[in-house]
């Protein structure tokens, strides 16, 4: 695989190029949120993430009752390139259910398990085959400590992750994007995908 730059914001990002079929992905994608007062954190799946995201922060009615409280959240990172909301949902449930391998909690917890989601051959029994799916984490809150983390992964660091394990690479069909403000949007995403 070909490894290019992305300039999003005024960042230029080494990543993983890979083909995306813009028209066969759905909507649909899987997201991370950080309360800004607390340690609580939520993953769920969305097809309008700046509606959900006011919906969490209870701006609209529709929020889930879990992130009622610790208000408000913040999104700290999408996964997106789901062929449809099953692959999402599946992605979802798995990414909720992963038994942690450290002690960390928190931020890290789902970070960790994140990463090992992501490195998985199917998420679930029935999922299609993860390298059939190119998934791209679109990193939302890039100064906070837990998303320096998946950037170095990406990068190919190997410091140590707190489980006293070298940290090992996302697959190549996994690609990563940075948001450097809340004006970016899924469009921009798609412009630099095509």
């Amino acid at each position: 695989m070909d490894l290019g730059q992305l300039h999003f914001g005024l960042v230029l990002f080494p990543f993983r190029m890979v083909a995306v079929n813009k028209h066969s992905s759905s909507s649909y994608l899987c997201y991370l949120l950080a309360s800004l007062h607390s340690r609580r954190t939520y993953v769920g799946v969305t097809n309008n993430l700046p509606r959900r995201l006011r919906q969490h922060n209870g701006e609209i009615r529709g929020g889930a009752r879990a992130t009622q409280l610790g208000r408000p959240y913040e999104c700290l990172l999408a996964v997106h390139g789901f062929p449809s909301s099953r692959e999402a949902l599946q992605f979802e449930w798995m990414w909720k259910h992963m038994p942690s391998r450290n002690k960390s909690t928190g931020e890290m917890a789902r970070i960790s398990k994140l990463m090992s989601l992501l490195r998985k051959e199917r998420w679930t029994e029935k999922a299609p085959l993860a390298s059939t799916v190119p998934l791209v984490i679109s990193i939302h809150s890039p100064q906070r400590s837990s998303m320096k983390e998946i950037m170095a992964w990406q990068s190919g660091s190997t410091s140590v992750d707190g489980s006293g394990q070298d940290k090992v690479d996302l697959p190549d069909y996994i690609q990563i994007m940075i948001h450097e403000s809340e004006d970016d949007d899924e469009d921009a995403i798609d412009n630099q995908l095509q």
